[in-house]
């Protein structure tokens, strides 16, 4: 187990490193391969994954059923950062803000939100809304109290993505369109939002 500690601790530093920095294709693909290998319970496949790196067989399996708490960061900051850069993209192809549309010429702030996890393949369910949005949350998202880059940020009435502190990248309106804006500059007019870190 110390070894499987060692190894997953390297792997997730190399990812954060590699998403922090912009380059998530940098990564290397047996690290991938292992985080999605415990993540996905498919422990078969663990032993040849880490025999790649030069370690005893079982070197790297875990308990049945858990995933660690390194392999859970990792996994999230990846999505995090591809849920921004995603929204970003379809953001800055479209033409602006719409109320109730989710694409590809103009989007609303869940419509947004929504595209953006349903292309990446976290979120295929139906259009949410931002009074939708925690009933169905759950089965790809946690409510989290300190916000992180690629965390849901929601109000009751309008949600985006942390965008970096006290930032967020929003359809915002009709006028300003899809941009960056301060997500405490919406405390007065929308109230304390709540956050959902992807899983």
């Amino acid at each position: 187990m110390e070894t499987l500690g060692i190894l997953l601790l390297l792997i997730g530093a190399t990812i954060l490193r590699q998403v922090t920095v912009g380059r998530a294709e940098n990564i290397p693909a047996d690290a991938k391969d292992l985080v999605l290998a415990i993540v996905q319970g498919r422990f078969a496949d663990i032993g040849a994954i880490t025999a790649q790196r030069g370690l005893p067989a079982n070197a790297a399996t875990p308990v049945a059923g858990k995933i660690t708490a390194v392999a859970q960061s990792a996994i999230a900051t990846a999505n995090g950062n591809a849920l921004l850069t995603k929204a970003m993209a379809l953001g800055s192809s479209a033409r602006g803000y719409l109320w109730a549309a989710q694409g590809p010429t103009y989007y609303d702030c869940s419509g947004l939100v929504w595209k953006s996890l349903y292309d990446l393949g976290i979120y295929t369910g139906p259009r949410f809304t931002t009074y939708s949005f925690p009933l169905l949350a759950g089965k790809f998202a946690t409510k989290v109290s300190s916000p992180a880059v690629g965390d849901i940020v929601l109000w009751s009435s309008h949600m985006g993505i942390v965008s970096g502190p006290d930032q967020m990248y929003s359809a915002y309106s009709t006028a300003s369109g899809i941009h960056s804006s301060t997500i405490s500059g919406e405390t007065p007019r929308h109230g304390t939002p709540t956050y959902w870190r992807l899983k």
